[in-house]
C-alpha cells in the first residue's frame, strides 16, 4: 500500500509553499516534464505599435530546453521585433527586424540552453512594429518547455512550491514526481491529504521592469 500524506500550505506573493509529511519515509526522484501551451490571441499588431500576451506555466522545476512558435501575419515582417520574456525577466529575441520570413512567422524558434531558469510563472511575448504604413495580426503562439521537477527535503518531510497567478482554489498535485515508499510502491495522488484545495486570497504576478 502506498504511504499516506498530510500537509499544509502558506503563500508569499505568487509562490504557494506546501509542507508535506508522509506517514513513513519515502524515496523521491526527479522527473523530466515536457509541457506545450498555446495562446490564441487574434489581436491586431498596430502600425508602429505593439501587442503583448502571456502564457502561465504552473509546472515545477527548472527548464533545460525550450522553443516558441509565433503565428502571425504582417506585410513587412522586416519591421517587427519579437521578444520572449521568462518569469525571471530573462529576455530572448525571437525576430529582430529582418526579412528572413516574408509575410508570416510560424516555425518554431529554439530558445537554446535555458538551464537554471524556473519553469513556473508568466512567460510573456512582446511583438512591436517598427515600420510605417501596415498593420498585422498576431493569431497566437505556442511555448514548449522541457523541465526537471524536484522537491526539497528527505525522509518523511518535504517542501513543494507551486506558482499561482492570483486568488483562487489550488490543489497540490504529486503526479509530476516519482514518489515511492521503501517497498517500491508508487504514491498515487489519490492518497489522503490535509488542506486541499488551498484557498489563496491575495497572490500577485511578478512583472519585469521595462527597459
Amino acid at each position: 500500500k502506498s504511504v499516506e500524506r498530510t500537509g499544509n500550505a502558506t503563500t508569499t506573493n505568487h509562490t504557494l509553499t506546501w509542507n508535506v509529511k508522509f506517514s513513513e519515509s519515502v524515496r523521491v526522484s526527479t522527473v523530466d516534464i515536457h509541457t506545450n501551451r498555446t495562446s490564441i490571441v487574434n489581436a491586431t499588431i498596430p502600425d508602429l505599435g505593439s501587442v503583448n500576451d502571456a502564457i502561465l506555466m504552473d509546472i515545477p522545476g527548472t527548464v533545460s530546453r525550450g522553443s516558441v512558435s509565433v503565428d502571425l501575419e504582417h506585410f513587412i515582417t522586416g519591421g517587427l521585433l519579437i521578444e520572449l520574456v521568462a518569469p525571471d525577466c530573462t529576455k530572448f529575441t525571437i525576430h529582430n527586424q529582418t526579412t528572413t520570413f516574408p509575410y508570416k512567422l510560424r516555425q518554431p524558434y529554439d530558445l537554446g540552453d535555458l538551464s537554471g531558469i524556473g519553469a513556473a510563472g508568466q512567460w510573456e511575448l512582446h511583438v512591436s512594429d517598427h515600420a510605417k504604413y501596415w498593420n498585422g495580426t498576431l493569431n497566437g503562439w505556442t511555448l514548449e518547455l522541457n523541465s526537471r521537477g524536484a522537491i526539497e527535503g528527505g525522509g518523511r518531510d518535504y517542501t513543494i512550491t507551486q506558482y499561482v497567478a492570483g486568488p483562487g482554489e489550488y490543489a497540490l498535485s504529486l503526479d509530476g514526481y516519482n514518489i515511492r515508499d521503501w517497498a517500491g510502491n508508487r504514491l498515487k495522488d489519490t492518497e489522503p491529504a490535509v488542506n486541499e484545495p488551498y484557498h489563496v486570497v491575495g497572490a500577485a504576478v511578478r512583472t519585469c521592469q521595462a527597459e
